[in-house]
Order: structure tokens, then C-alpha cells, then sequence
């Protein structure tokens, strides 16, 4: 998504900024994805993100480190060809980086997210599953899914199961210090569980829609693929690592749950 091809060429005034607050493994890939596809509401995206800024920066005449050197400059710059024609402009900002960015200031973190008209923030209920979804993604680097199962070795089954639990720690910390974050915000806030976005996706698409002033929710939305969504892989490996796990925090064993069939 940071191809020119995905820039909006009319230079549209930005008249409504909107931010996705997640944390990883929540859906923002396919809520992005599915808002970019409806043309009317930008292309909402990792723009501070340390490793994809440096691409962007320099394209749109920034530096090369654009996050550090003037954050309002690369800002602006990203909105002045990622508005649409509606004058919307989305963004997905997630804790890690946010956080790292502000130097673990959460009153910064707050002040960045005050830039935005309006924020909505996805999370999800069943946080081992979660955490499980992040140990996959990092063994296997498939951060975006595409509907195959990964390839897992019995070794990297194994060491996955202690990489869940710091997962399971940085998700539970990270969410603490979100909703610090976004304690008096004085923002209009939309809250979407991920389990929400997989048993009703339309739905959850619908009340994205109408929260960001997208007109009747209810009517059918014209959507152009743009961007592919993600597909949710058939759980294989998943339900292997979550039963280790649990027979781990059993008898410590992270050998003694057996593959699933």
C-alpha cells in the first residue's frame, strides 16, 4: 500500500481524519483493506511505522527518517496524496510503534492520537488466541494472511509455546497503556472486536462505515479490489500450539501435548 499507485492524485483539502488503533492480530489488516477498496474514506495504513517510513518519506519528498525528523511534515505530506475525494483520511496506528515513537510517553501517544476526528479501536476478546496468532506470524513471517496454513517444524512448534507467553505479556501491556492512551481523549470512539469482524464481517464493515460519516450503512457499498483482504488460514496449527501451551502451563512440558490430527 505504499505504491504510488495507491495515491489519490487530486490533492482533495483534508476535511475528517480518522486513525484505527490496534494492536496486532485484531482484523486492522482486513478493516484497512476493506476501507481502501470503498474509495471514500483513504487508504488507512502503517504510515508510522519505522520500517515501511523510510520508503514512503523520501517519495513524498521527506527525509529518510521522516518519524524522527519532522513528524508534521511527513504527515502532511502522506495526507495530501492519501486523502480521498470525500476529504477523508485514514490511518492504523498501533502501540508498537506508537509508543517507541513517543518514548513511552503516553500523554504524546495521546496528543497523536487527538490529531484524528475520530478513532476506532479494534481489540480482541480471546487474548491467547491472539497471542497465539502473533507467535505464528512471527515464526512463520506471514503477517498477513492468505487463507493457507503455515508450514511449522516440530522444532519451531516447541519454541513457539514460550514465544506465546511473552506474546501473551506484551499483548496484555500493551492493551493497559491503550486504554490509558484513550482516557479523555475527548474523541468519538468506535469499538469492534475481532471475534465481531469474523462472525459478521458485513456488519462490522457497515457500522465502520456509518461511524466515519459514511451515509446510509444499510444500502449496498460500491467496492473496487484495490487492495486483497486477508483470509483466515483453517486453524491447524493454531489449535496445536493452544493445546501445548495449556499442557505447558500444566506441567511445564512443552513437548507433552501432542500434534493435533
Amino acid at each position: 500500500a505504499l505504491e504510488a499507485g495507491f495515491d489519490y492524485p487530486g490533492r482533495t483539502p483534508t476535511t475528517f481524519r480518522y486513525a484505527i488503533f490496534s494492536q496486532q492480530r485484531t482484523g486492522s489488516n482486513w478493516l484497512c483493506a476493506r476501507l481502501t477498496n470503498l474509495h471514500a474514506f483513504g487508504v488507512p495504513h502503517e504510515y508510522l511505522n519505522p520500517l515501511l517510513a523510510p520508503f514512503l518519506g523520501p517519495r513524498l519528498g521527506a527525509s529518510e527518517r521522516p518519524l524522527e525528523t519532522d513528524l508534521e511534515d511527513y504527515l502532511r505530506r502522506v495526507e495530501a496524496v492519501r486523502t480521498a475525494e470525500s476529504g477523508r483520511f485514514g490511518i492504523k496506528i498501533q502501540p508498537d510503534p506508537l509508543l517507541p515513537l513517543m518514548r513511552h510517553d503516553l500523554k504524546a501517544a495521546r496528543r497523536v492520537l487527538g490529531r484524528y476526528d475520530a478513532v476506532i479501536v479494534l481489540h480482541r476478546r480471546d487474548k491467547l488466541a491472539q497471542a497465539i496468532s502473533g507467535t505464528i506470524a512471527e515464526a512463520t513471517s506471514i503477517w498477513r494472511n492468505d487463507g493457507r496454513e503455515p508450514e511449522v517444524s516440530e522444532a519451531q512448534m516447541r519454541l513457539m509455546v514460550g514465544r506465546t507467553a511473552r506474546y501473551l505479556g506484551k499483548y496484555a501491556s500493551e492493551e493497559a497503556k491503550m486504554v490509558t492512551v484513550l482516557q479523555g481523549l475527548g474523541r468519538p470512539r468506535l469499538n469492534i472486536a475481532f471475534e465481531q469482524i469474523v462472525a459478521e464481517p458485513e456488519a462490522s464493515l457497515r457500522k465502520a462505515v456509518a461511524f466515519l460519516g459514511g451515509g446510509d450503512a444499510a444500502q449496498p457499498m460500491p467496492e473496487e479490489a484495490r487492495m486483497g483482504t486477508p483470509e483466515r488460514p483453517p486453524g491447524r496449527v493454531a489449535a496445536e500450539l493452544r493445546a501445548r501451551f495449556l499442557r505447558f502451563l500444566e506441567n511445564g512440558d512443552v513437548a507433552a501435548a501432542p500434534p493435533a490430527r
